[in-house]
């Protein structure tokens, strides 16, 4: 609970402090064994993402949707034993009591519902619990937005339009 805390209380002084410009573009978890709040601290520093292109309009959107919706998941989980929301109807008033509230213009789906517990390790940056719905940018790929067990969220494309193998990677195993 305590790690939940921390990792609670870094997500929602990056998301006042308006870390929300992050470069677009998937990568691999962090093999690295750094604390809840360190790696918190890396992902909203360096956007969790290694290609150069700054996020605009419904990326943006989608993204800054994402960090909120990821805010309230954590929120709700710290004062529900752990648990992950069912729904995201279920984070709207932990989020009006931290002030923030997501556009209502993009939709989301909870990828991950149970424990913190039974995830196989909350503190990477590896497990996908939120994903937007997808779009196709100007370049002609396929993108959506992700939420992380960690509270870290990325934006995430491919040409073909199908993210199965990638979710896949980084879907829960409880």
């Amino acid at each position: 609970m305590k790690t939940l805390t921390v990792m609670i209380l870094v997500a929602a002084s990056l998301l006042l402090a308006g870390c929300d410009r992050p470069k677009q573009g998937g990568t691999e978890p962090n093999p690295g064994r750094q604390s809840s709040a360190a790696q918190a601290d890396q992902n909203a520093t360096s956007g969790g993402n290694e290609t150069g292109d700054e996020l605009s309009g419904d990326a943006l959107s989608r993204f800054n949707d994402a960090k909120i919706y990821c805010l309230g998941i954590m929120l709700y989980a710290a004062k529900n034993q752990d648990l992950l929301p069912t729904n995201l109807d279920q984070t709207l008033p932990y989020l009006r009591g931290a002030d923030q509230m997501p556009s209502g213009t993009n939709r989301f789906d909870i990828l991950y519902q149970g424990s913190m517990d039974k995830l196989s390790s909350a503190t990477t940056n590896g497990i996908v619990v939120l994903r937007s719905q997808r779009w196709q940018g100007r370049d002609g790929k396929w993108t959506r937005a992700y939420g992380f067990a960690d509270g870290h969220c990325e934006v995430h494309s491919e040409a073909g339009g199908s993210f199965d193998t990638w979710e896949k990677q980084r879907s829960a195993r409880p």
